[in-house]
């Protein structure tokens, strides 16, 4: 087996947070949503007499998706940059003002940049508390939901 192939020994994220514009908003404890792809499109070839000759499969734009990330639910939301950023723009219907550039940046065990995947016109959708239960003893989270336009990892 080629050395090359097993010198990596692969990404592992001890610290996840979300920077907007350039600035470090929130740490997260989860994120899913990470996915680049394209859609994909058919491209059929017909004979004059309209039977099939070929089919084939071609790439059209990229896919674009939804961001769902995890952190602990704050105490004083007037303070929070993801609460300020979710009522002052998307609550009020400013769409436009609501997108913004950003990232979500891996972290390993000691500090060091692992990952960053950036994205463009990102806009908080939902923002939903765990479920309340007095017997589970374990801090709440938060749910962010951020409607994205364009996804690319660049490191």
């Amino acid at each position: 087996m080629p050395s090359a192939l097993v010198a990596d020994t692969g990404l592992i994220g001890n610290a996840f947070y979300l920077e907007v514009d350039g600035t470090p908003l929130t740490m997260l404890t989860s994120v899913s949503g990470l996915d680049i792809g394209v859609e994909v499109t058919n491209l059929r070839q017909t004979s004059a007499d309209g039977k099939a000759v070929w089919t084939r499969t071609l790439a059209s734009k990229q896919s674009v998706g939804t961001l769902i990330l995890t952190r602990l639910a704050v105490v004083d939301t007037t303070s929070d940059g993801i609460w300020t950023w979710f009522q002052e723009t998307s609550l009020k219907g400013a769409l436009d003002a609501a997108r913004k550039t950003g990232s979500v940046v891996l972290y390993g065990s000691d500090s060091t940049e692992l990952g960053r995947y950036n994205f463009t016109n990102g806009w908080i959708s939902k923002i939903a508390l765990d479920m309340l239960d007095v017997s589970s003893g374990t801090p709440l989270k938060e749910t962010i939901t951020l409607e994205i336009d364009f996804l690319e990892r660049v490191k």
